[in-house]
């Protein structure tokens, strides 16, 4: 699992390092995890079980990647409260590749991620940051994470 969180964190520095705002890149990654989350949830209904589990590998190693875009020093204590947040979501997305899980389990994890993304908007907001909210009609954000292997 180390390795795993360690490939994801080196892929997503590069890209918070080269984005204006952490905010903007955490907003980014929620909006994947989302994204994979949806098609995750569409795959295991069409029962497609394989698809499923990549989409749901995909989302579970972005939430690992989450603590990169912490800031250490602004954050305080709250950072490792955010860091168990993070490990606990991405365990608990992995809980969704059972057999068995019911879809309606995929769509509260949806609809809470879709709630604490609108709180990381606020808090952007609050902060000056003009970041757009995402439309149903903007094409669905992706994350290549085919070097990516789990080592136990």
């Amino acid at each position: 699992m180390f390795q795993t969180y360690a490939r994801a964190a080196q892929a997503y520095r590069a890209a918070i390092a080269s984005s204006s705002s952490s905010l903007r890149t955490l907003l980014f990654l929620y909006d994947m995890m989302i994204a994979h989350l949806l098609k995750a949830r569409d795959a295991r209904g069409r029962g497609q079980f394989e698809i499923s589990f990549h989409e749901l590998r995909d989302a579970s190693r972005i939430a690992l990647a989450l603590p990169t875009t912490l800031d250490r020093a602004r954050a305080g204590k709250l950072a490792a409260t955010l860091e168990r947040f993070y490990l606990s979501l991405s365990c608990r997305i992995v809980r969704l590749s059972r057999h068995g899980q019911p879809l309606e389990r995929f769509d509260r994890m949806i609809e809470e991620l879709r709630t604490v993304r609108a709180t990381w908007q606020e808090v952007a907001r609050a902060t000056g940051e003009t970041i757009a909210s995402p439309t149903a009609s903007a094409p669905s954000p992706t994350c290549d994470t085919s070097n990516m292997t789990v080592n136990g």
